[in-house]
């Protein structure tokens, strides 16, 4: 480990043994940081629309602890576009006012450094399980040998390995999002953020891919930005969660404050809880 203290801090409630944060590491950059961010489309015309206003945040660097982090809130809020800001995407990128930082630098495109999970499956439907989780391999250089070999290892991570000749179509909608969970993790990204992955997926399904989610999260250091407009999701799957209402970043905390009796969300959970119970 990177620790000189053996003092350790108790398991978190994933079960994870973590260790305390030291002077070291604290010094080191975010991996995700927002300064002052306003995004505005159409800025200067009568068409200008804000989507988010002053948001800030950080996502300390922890070494073998990614923290995962939801960021929930109703659609139209800005939710999409932190994230797309974060992974460096067009029409989102770049902010209108601020700076979005991963690892201490200005975020300029697209890089290998953040992968991203999208709600559609974006995978190649010509191609096979494994093959599609071996594409950015070979695109960034790797012999088809080692591409290969890595693909089948995150493969078996998701527990796909019975499927790796498979094609999309013969797949379920949890098994594709495994295969685009797999296909993102296989370049070792730094971060990876994921825009409601699993809401086009039915009830059943959608538990089930939130507990291989955490299992797969607990074994690989990375950061994790999960877009969600389930409350429950949110608390279920991460500590800290950041709530955007009309573009403002409202509440960035622990999860038990939006539960909390006496705590300034505990009205929002409870509205959503009433508007979503039949």
């Amino acid at each position: 480990m990177f620790f000189e203290d053996n003092e350790r801090t108790p398991p978190d409630r994933y079960g994870r043994d973590i260790p305390p944060r030291t002077a070291k590491d604290l010094k080191q950059s975010p991996v995700v940081e927002f300064k002052n961010v306003t995004k505005t489309f159409n800025a200067g015309t009568r068409n200008a629309f804000t989507a988010i206003k002053d948001v800030n945040f950080a996502v300390e660097d922890i070494p073998d602890q990614g923290e995962f982090i939801t960021i929930v809130g109703p659609s139209g809020c800005g939710k999409s576009t932190v994230l797309r800001l974060i992974a460096g995407l067009d029409p989102h990128h770049p902010p209108t006012e601020g700076s979005v930082k991963v690892m201490g630098k200005n975020v300029e495109a697209p890089g290998a450094d953040r992968g991203m999970v999208f709600q559609g499956y974006t995978l190649f439907p010509w191609l096979s399980v494994k093959r599609n989780v071996m594409f950015g391999l070979r695109m960034t250089g790797h012999s088809e040998a080692t591409a290969e070999s890595e693909a089948m290892q995150w493969i078996e991570l998701v527990g796909l390995s019975d499927s790796a000749e498979a094609y999309p179509h013969q797949l379920s909608g949890g098994m594709k999002q495994r295969v685009a969970i797999a296909r993102a993790l296989a370049n070792q990204p730094k971060i990876l953020l994921m825009d409601e992955p699993f809401g086009a997926l039915d009830a059943q399904t959608r538990a089930q891919m939130q507990s291989y989610l955490l299992q797969i999260w607990r074994q690989v250091d990375i950061t994790i930005v999960f877009i969600t407009h389930d409350l429950d999701e949110a608390i279920y799957l991460a500590d800290r969660v950041l709530v955007l209402d009309h573009g403002r970043l409202v509440q960035d905390g622990h999860h038990d404050e939006l539960l909390a009796e006496d705590g300034p969300y505990r009205m929002l959970y409870d509205a959503w809880v009433s508007a979503t119970t039949v």
